[in-house]
């Protein structure tokens, strides 16, 4: 009977992330790679991100984060089917704790990825990224009154991390940590379009389509079904 369902979805995209996440991760390989076969794994992305850039300990967990979470924001997917834990110094993966890194061949799109977040998070060391974590609503809100120190075996959402990360920039704030800034209304309907826009593609609904005329309208369309102000000058980047 699983089989039968599993074969009855051609892709993901036909799956709500609510739903996707909930499936076991055997069932979420299948659907991501056909057959089963190629998806990346925690442990081969860490073997990237440690072949790399010499990411180890507590750096490689939250660039291992931060990768899965511009996986959630950018294509609508997870990178990995394995999932992260509230602990006391940020999200941490138990596989990749208990030293379960096993370098794989990766698709190019993935590496390419892995590659970005480090760009972006790299410079950062192990407890800066620690506190901006902490920062962050899903590590907070899946502790939720828990104390600093406290022991947390609690899963982050993917869902919670999808809908934090959207739009959101790194910066420095006031007082000199680094913080994801909230989007403005324009750019997380431009976000927002453009998590669509992959998951369109990847369905091979684009053809014909100009596509910067259905960036466009997949932001205009976005503005309006959350009530703002429809603006598009200068979000061409």
């Amino acid at each position: 009977m699983h089989q039968k369902m599993l074969t009855s979805i051609r892709t993901p995209q036909q799956l709500p992330l609510q739903t996707f996440v909930m499936l076991p991760s055997e069932w979420r390989r299948i659907l991501l790679v056909p057959g089963g076969e190629g998806m990346t794994t925690i442990a081969a992305a860490a073997a990237v991100l440690q072949q790399e850039f010499g990411a180890e300990g507590m750096k490689l967990q939250k660039i291992l984060y931060y990768a899965q979470a511009a996986a959630l924001v950018q294509r609508g997917l997870p990178l990995f089917s394995e999932e992260f834990q509230a602990w006391r110094h940020g999200p941490v993966n138990r596989d990749i704790w208990d030293g379960q890194v096993m370098p794989a061949p990766l698709p190019a799109a993935d590496v390419e990825l892995l590659r970005a977040t480090w760009a972006k998070y790299g410079h950062l060391t192990a407890y800066e990224l620690s506190d901006l974590s902490h920062e962050d609503a899903p590590w907070k809100d899946t502790r939720g009154d828990l104390p600093a120190g406290a022991n947390c075996d609690r899963i982050i959402s993917q869902e919670a991390m999808q809908a934090f990360y959207l739009g959101r920039e790194l910066a420095k704030g006031p007082d000199g940590k680094w913080v994801h800034v909230p989007p403005t209304a324009a750019q997380w309907a431009r976000a927002k379009a453009q998590l669509v826009i992959h998951r369109q593609a990847r369905q091979g609904t684009l053809r014909g389509v100009d596509r910067r005329t259905f960036i466009d309208q997949q932001v205009i369309a976005t503005q309006r079904l959350e009530g703002l102000a429809v603006s598009l000058p200068g979000m061409h980047g």
